[in-house]
């Protein structure tokens, strides 16, 4: 995406959802996602009459292997996500290549949402483990999700460290927090601010979720 043209829809795209520029360059672009994909795999996995083009979002690992990637759609329609893992023993981890594990890493839900704050990673939509010693977790604000709170018990659970948005938070993410007008800074200090582990998050979680 960082060498497209500025006019490029793809680059609009991202530029609307005021994605860092710094980010740019961890993110692709296909015009036809299905063929594509079927080429790397070397076989119909996805229906060659579906032509549209979507972004990528590779996974690499530690040592920057590839081993999956998301197409997102450029639409809101229909399947936003579609997920191809090249290793089906890994989770669905973004930002591997990129993290310091020797500083705090904040895990994130989506891939888009890690790119605002430094130090982070996605697990994709996923629930698979995180091997970091000083990780928060930082959920969607969704407290009447059941989903999410649960996984948020059992992310305690683990003994890892969890931010809650505050109820006066309204927005979902951290992309839409960005859109609806708050800085990186706010939105850091947010986090940092409302981190809890231990008893206190499993309190906390309590009074936070609305299920």
């Amino acid at each position: 995406i960082s060498q497209l043209h500025w006019d490029h829809p793809a680059k609009n795209y991202v530029v609307d959802r005021k994605i860092p520029n710094i980010a740019h360059s961890y993110l692709y672009y296909v015009p036809n996602f299905s063929k594509w994909v079927n080429d790397i795999l070397g076989r119909q996995k996805l229906d060659p009459k579906n032509k549209e083009p979507r972004l990528i979002i590779p996974f690499f690992d530690k040592e920057k292997n590839l081993f999956g990637f998301q197409g997102r759609s450029f639409s809101d329609k229909g399947i936003r996500y579609i997920t191809i893992m090249l290793d089906e023993t890994k989770d669905k981890c973004f930002g591997l290549d990129r993290v310091d594990e020797r500083r705090t890493v904040y895990v994130f839900e989506g891939p888009i949402d890690s790119m605002f704050i430094d130090n982070s990673i996605a697990m994709a939509g996923s629930a698979g483990q995180v091997d970091v010693e000083d990780a928060v977790f930082v959920y969607d604000n969704e407290p009447r999700n059941e989903q999410i709170v649960e996984r948020m018990f059992k992310t305690v659970e683990q003994g890892h460290k969890i931010a809650l948005w505050p109820q006066q938070i309204g927005w979902k993410d951290v992309n839409d927090m960005v859109l609806g007008g708050l800085t990186v800074d706010q939105i850091k200090k947010l986090i940092d601010d409302n981190t809890y582990g231990g008893l206190k998050a499993k309190l906390a979680i309590t009074n936070w979720k609305k299920v």
